[in-house]
């Protein structure tokens, strides 16, 4: 692959991808990096498929790198944040929010993902207002309706019920938001309508059995 651009490496490397050969589309992109190491596009690619592949922290490590070359780019930032919050960094990763709060703070997703990343550091009022700052943008985000509903719930808060309902609206197939109403509704003392949901949980996924 002697002289290839790294466009020819990322080609090469989706190729395989799509084949779902992940082992050579990584080993490509290894490859590809080495030879091009100032090109941004190629360690975020190698980024994405090292998350999708189940390594969060070889992930978080390629998303630095490219976020360091693009430094203006704050998605790459915020994905490099949510590969150190899968990695069980987020300390880390609030860090590295923080530090394009000025650059993103209209957008969504940097608070619904900083809010996901307080969560996992056990900063649960600050999760709860980096989820509120999230949907006071965008009402109907999934995963901040989905996460300020469980941080409701682990916080004691009334109406945590009343929250999952909110995100089951646009979550109808989520289990995980489903369990989430059912232990809400127990921490009401709404036993019953928790038990029947249970299940029906139950019935309708064997594993929790």
């Amino acid at each position: 692959m002697i002289g290839l651009s790294a466009q020819d490496y990322a080609a090469q490397a989706m190729a395989a991808a799509q084949r779902g050969d992940r082992v050579s589309a990584l080993a490509t992109l290894a490859q590809g990096t080495a030879a091009h190491p100032k090109d941004g596009q190629l360690w975020h690619y190698s980024a994405s498929l090292r998350l999708q592949s189940g390594d969060p922290a070889g992930a978080a490590e390629h998303f630095g790198k490219a976020s360091a070359l693009v430094p203006a780019n704050f998605d790459w930032a915020i994905d490099h944040a949510i590969a150190l919050s899968a990695a069980g960094r987020n300390e880390e990763a609030l860090d590295v929010l923080a530090k394009i709060e000025r650059q993103a703070r209209s957008h969504a997703h940097y608070w619904s993902t900083r809010g996901n990343a307080a969560r996992g550091a056990g900063k649960m009022a600050l999760s709860a207002e980096y989820y509120d700052k999230a949907l006071a943008i965008e009402p109907a985000r999934p995963k901040a309706l989905h996460g300020r509903a469980a941080v409701a719930l682990e916080r004691g808060e009334t109406g945590a019920a009343a929250r999952f309902d909110r995100a089951l609206a646009v979550l109808q197939s989520d289990p995980e938001a489903w369990l989430g109403k059912a232990q809400a509704l127990d921490a009401e003392g709404r036993v019953e309508e928790a038990r029947e949901l249970a299940q029906l949980l139950v019935d309708r996924i064997p594993r929790w059995q």
